[in-house]
């Protein structure tokens, strides 16, 4: 027979494990997997303007692109390119959104997507 202390309201899940402990793990590791996907220091905003760009370095140096970039953030932009660039590499950016604005930038990340074109997103260097 069970005492009034030992029963709390709530009975272990299945091996043993109270499902009140089982939400709050799951929550804190929910928690850690949006913190670790999120590690942008600022935030980003849809951004579409046009720009060329010249890769200054590596096997396609000297190579042009027209792109439309697709956010940009204080930092960077991020656009899509049918041919993947690699992290690292530099290029020079030439906006143009009511004025010409020319940047270097390194890419930062180059993702493959679904439909065969690759998401770039560079930062700025000074």
């Amino acid at each position: 027979m069970e005492t009034p202390s030992e029963h709390s309201g709530s009975r272990p899940a299945a091996g043993g494990v109270d499902s009140t402990q089982t939400s709050i793990a799951t929550l804190n590791d929910a928690a850690a997997i949006l913190a670790d996907r999120e590690r942008r220091r600022e935030h980003r905003r849809p951004a579409m303007v046009k720009a060329s760009i010249m890769l200054l370095d590596g096997p396609s140096a000297g190579s042009s692109h027209d792109v439309l970039t697709r956010e940009s953030a204080h930092n960077g932009v991020s656009f899509l390119l049918r041919e993947g660039l690699t992290v690292g590499s530099t290029l020079k950016m030439v906006m143009q959104n009511g004025k010409t604005t020319t940047y270097v930038a390194e890419v930062i990340r180059a993702r493959p997507l679904s439909n065969g074109k690759h998401e770039m997103a560079v930062t700025f260097r000074k």
